[in-house]
């Protein structure tokens, strides 16, 4: 399971700087999630293997999945819609394959 040890292992700030380096305007459209609250829900999903609605339910529930998206406090409320996992997973791998020149 997601440990809070886990959390502390990945540079967030590093990750969000190159996702925010490749999105350029972040001021058009709708405000993007944290980095580390889009990819630590999409980390949580594919380990476990759960659906977009089982993870938000999943982490709605979980202090430790919570603090490893970046929640400072419980919530007792779901921190996002599920349809989003999959709208920053399209935008990661176009990211992903960008930065690598592909």
């Amino acid at each position: 399971m997601f440990r809070i040890l886990y959390a502390n292992l990945i540079p967030w700030d590093k990750v969000e700087n190159a996702y925010l380096h490749y999105l350029k305007d972040v001021t058009q459209g709708n405000k993007a999630l944290p980095v580390q609250k889009a990819l630590g829900s999409l980390l949580i999903k594919e380990r476990m293997n759960w659906s977009n609605e089982e993870a938000v339910e999943k982490i709605k529930e979980n202090p430790y999945l919570q603090y490893f998206i970046g929640l400072s406090a419980f919530q007792e409320k779901v921190p996002f819609v599920s349809f989003l996992i999959t709208h920053f997973c399209k935008q990661l791998d176009e990211c992903i394959h960008h930065s690598s020149g592909k």
